[in-house]
């Protein structure tokens, strides 16, 4: 589903760079009606609905204290631990950042290195003196 639904996203999102609008009247309605119009894209607000929920959790915790679930190592420091950490000026630490970021390192290693992994195995395979020179 992510494949398809990070597919569906930049389709969509190339339509909205003709029609901006389109995404601010996507954003107004009901996710589930979303959902039923584009089930990708309805996949993606419910992933960025989630991922905002976590994000601002991580911003709502006191910088450098871990929380109880930090302690007993049930949830680990992230990247937004960090920048949340990190002396910024406060425009930095705006929670659409923090989520703009998640979703470019998310989507950024996700679909790009599905995508090559399985070129670059090909071309090992198929050329043998390349991959002996590797395991030399």
């Amino acid at each position: 589903m992510w494949k398809e639904a990070i597919k569906g996203g930049f389709e969509t999102g190339a339509l909205c760079r003709h029609f901006p609008w389109m995404l601010l009247a996507m954003k107004c309605l009901p996710p589930k009606l979303v959902a039923a119009m584009n089930p990708q894209v309805g996949f993606l607000m419910k992933w960025q609905s989630r991922a905002k929920a976590n994000v601002e959790r991580i911003l709502s915790e006191k910088s450098g204290k871990p929380n109880d679930e930090t302690a007993s190592g049930a949830n680990k420091r992230t990247m937004f631990h960090a920048l949340r950490d990190r002396d910024l000026p406060p425009s930095e630490k705006s929670l659409q950042r923090f989520c703009d970021e998640g979703e470019i390192v998310l989507e950024a290693g996700s679909e790009t290195t599905a995508a090559t992994l399985p070129r670059i195995w090909f071309y090992l395979l198929d050329s043998p003196a390349i991959l002996n020179f590797f395991r030399n």
